[in-house]
């Protein structure tokens, strides 16, 4: 594969990852804020940052998103700490807190119900109708609708 044929495959991808590791570069240089009760750091955009260029590099994301977790709860506590008090910060106390198992089992019977849609043919029904509005190659890849629904 010559450096071209890679260009137009992946250009989207080399740009995200491009522009991700300018923006990770330049963030030492932002000023820190500080209020009366909170200090900000540039460190703080780090991790959200580091999930955003994987996700769009990797077209991956809960490994990205775990991956930019690391990266926070290494930041946040250093490194022989982030491992003890990482898990009791980010996983411990959000499994055990009651908003977020709301959250989770909201998330987990909407993803539910979206899986019983699309296999009971309630997409590809939906992908049927609108095929007649499109009238050329370029709007069909537009529109990507044969591909059917994104999934995680």
């Amino acid at each position: 594969m010559n450096l071209a044929q890679l260009w137009r495959e992946h250009w989207g991808r080399i740009l995200a990852v491009t522009v991700g590791l300018g923006v990770l570069g330049v963030l030492p240089l932002v000023p820190d804020a500080a209020g009366e009760n909170v200090v900000h750091n540039w460190t703080a955009l780090v991790p959200p940052v580091v999930a955003i260029v994987l996700a769009l590099a990797t077209r991956k994301l809960l490994p990205s998103l775990g991956i930019a977790v690391v990266i926070g709860a290494f930041l946040h506590h250093g490194l022989l700490d982030a491992v003890p008090f990482g898990l009791r910060d980010y996983a411990w106390k959000n499994a055990t807190s009651a908003w977020h198992l709301y959250i989770m089992g909201f998330t987990a019977a909407l993803l539910g119900m979206v899986q019983v849609i699309a296999r009971s043919g309630g997409t590809h029904g939906i992908v049927d109708s609108v095929k007649g509005w499109i009238k050329s190659g370029r709007r069909e890849g537009q529109s990507k609708l044969e591909k059917g629904p994104h999934r995680i």
